[in-house]
C-alpha cells in the first residue's frame, strides 16, 4: 500500500519527513557500517537477551538527553517528539529500501514509522516535561510510560515491517521486538527522569 503514509500526514508534512528520512537513512547506514568497522575490531559476545536490552536502553538515554534537555528549556515536548520522529522516518526509510522496496514504499514505511513515533513520544514526552512530585515518582512514572510506549511503537512498525515492507515475520519475533523495545524503553526513561526532574528544582 504505498499511500498509506499520505493517508496519516498532510502532503507537506509527508515530503518533509520523506525527505529528512532519506537524509537520515543515510548517515545511519554510514553510523552502522562504522559500528560494524568497531565491533569487528573489538568483538564483543553479547547475545540477545535482557543484557541486549539494557545495553540499547543505555544507548538511547544517552542519545535522548540533548532532545530532552532542549524540551525542558522551552517547558514542550516538542524538540524531544521532532528528533525522534525524524529519526524513525529515517530508519523506516532505511529498512524498506534495505529490504529491496521501491521508493514509494520505502516512502509510505517511512511516513508510518513517523507518525507512530511522533504519537507515542509526544505521549512519553509530556511526562518527561511534567514528571511527578519526587524523584522516584518521576523515574518510576517515565520509566513505566516509555517502557510502554515504546512497545507499542515497535509493535506498530513490526507491523508495517510485516505488512507494508514485506518482511517474512513470524509472530514470535515481532513479539520479541516488542518485549526488547519495551525494557530497553524504561531502561532509558529512568535516567531521563533523573535529569528532567533536577531540572524542574526537584
Amino acid at each position: 500500500m504505498p499511500g498509506a503514509g499520505g493517508r496519516l500526514l498532510p502532503e507537506g508534512i509527508r515530503q518533509a519527513v520523506g525527505k529528512g528520512a532519506a537524509e537520515q537513512s543515510v548517515a545511519a547506514q554510514l553510523r552502522q557500517m562504522e559500528a560494524r568497522k568497531q565491533l569487528a575490531a573489538n568483538p564483543v559476545d553479547m547475545k540477545p537477551g535482557l543484557g541486549a536490552d539494557v545495553a540499547q536502553g543505555l544507548a538511547s538515554a544517552v542519545e535522548m538527553v540533548p532532545p530532552a534537555i532542549a524540551s525542558m528549556v522551552v517547558r514542550n515536548p516538542a524538540p524531544l517528539v521532532a528528533y525522534f520522529t525524524m529519526r524513525s522516518g529515517g530508519q523506516g526509510y532505511g529498512e524498506a529500501m534495505k529490504a529491496g522496496a521501491g521508493t514509494d514504499t520505502a516512502r509510505a514505511a517511512a511516513g508510518l514509522y513517523a507518525a507512530a513515533e511522533a504519537v507515542t513520544e509526544a505521549v512519553a514526552g509530556k511526562v518527561f516535561v511534567e514528571g511527578g512530585k519526587t524523584l522516584i515518582r518521576s523515574v518510576l512514572k517515565s520509566a513505566a510510560v516509555e517502557g510502554l510506549t515504546e512497545g507499542v511503537t515497535e509493535a506498530i512498525q513490526a507491523l508495517v515491517d510485516s505488512q507494508v515492507i514485506g518482511e517474512d515475520m513470524t509472530l514470535e519475533q515481532a513479539l520479541d521486538r516488542i518485549k526488547s523495545a519495551s525494557v530497553g524503553g524504561a531502561v532509558a526513561g529512568a535516567p531521563i527522569a533523573a535529569i528532567t526532574h533536577a531540572m524542574r528544582g526537584g
